[in-house]
């Protein structure tokens, strides 16, 4: 059953006209979210949507887990350039990077990056340094800091593998040395609710927060699941995650252009009540 909006302000379109006016409603129902984060991540994207007035249905895509060389991302930690541009890709990145070296004092001479807000927030926790957050809470955000710039010499970035290609891209493309620091990894989860019962008699949308997300859904889905979540929507965090998703086959796409909860679900809202 989807949770009614007693009390949430709506936008409600009048059939008969081209106007739309705000105005309490206690009778739609929104379809529930998917909600694909891992699960160190899952309570505050539930929490935010719940506010919001949308249902969650929690299937895992990935699992969060520390990476298997320590001791050498310790060494590549503590042997940061001192005057480099630091990305810090993630939450995660963060509560791993100083899991590692709890004791790592950034440079004032780095410029220190955060994809989105919250990742700030949790750095903020370690360091006393200034911090930018891009306006759009991506890597096309972050490429729009670098671009401004004057001088750029080396990029770090503080991440997981196979994640932030287009950074990657960037870099090389304006033969800017990079480095990657790996200080977690993603896997497919070891264990997963039922699909099939999970989903049974509830519309949804799909939550796309990166690539490694979507190829995993397609992993854990049968042949059948898979076709039946190509007439979902796909609520993705960026361009390049919309892009892959029509890649494979997923043409149903909403961008919110941001990974953090609360700006997705603002998004949602906005686009399923607002008028086309």
């Amino acid at each position: 059953i989807m949770p009614s909006l007693v009390g949430s302000e709506m936008c409600i379109r009048d059939r008969r006209k081209t106007y739309w006016t705000w105005q309490t409603i206690n009778f739609m129902k929104l379809a529930a979210i998917l909600n694909t984060r891992p699960l160190s991540e899952s309570s505050r994207t539930i929490d935010t949507f719940h506010k919001y007035g949308f249902e969650t249905l929690s299937f895992p895509c990935i699992e969060i887990t520390s990476v298997n060389n320590l001791k050498q991302c310790h060494s590549l930690i503590n042997n940061i350039p001192q005057n480099t541009i630091i990305v810090f890709t993630s939450i995660q990145a963060v509560i791993h990077a100083f899991e590692i070296v709890p004791e790592w004092k950034i440079s004032e001479d780095c410029i220190v990056i955060t994809v989105g807000s919250k990742t700030a927030e949790e750095l903020k926790k370690h360091i006393h340094n200034e911090i930018r957050v891009p306006k759009l809470q991506n890597s096309d955000g972050v490429i729009k800091i670098l671009e401004d710039l004057k001088s750029l010499k080396s990029i770090t970035l503080i991440s997981a593998e196979n994640g932030r290609q287009k950074i990657q891209k960037y870099a090389i493309r304006n033969n800017i040395k990079l480095s990657q620091i790996n200080v977690y990894q993603r896997q497919l989860p070891t264990n997963n609710q039922d699909f099939d019962e999970l989903t049974h008699g509830s519309d949804f949308y799909v939550l796309a927060t990166s690539i490694i997300t979507l190829k995993n859904l397609k992993i854990l889905l049968d042949k059948k699941q898979w076709n039946d979540l190509k007439s979902k929507l796909i609520v993705s965090a960026s361009s390049r995650i919309e892009d892959f998703a029509h890649e494979m086959g997923l043409l149903n796409t909403l961008n919110t252009n941001s990974a953090n909860p609360k700006y997705m679900a603002k998004a949602l809202l906005k686009f399923i009540s607002g008028p086309k």
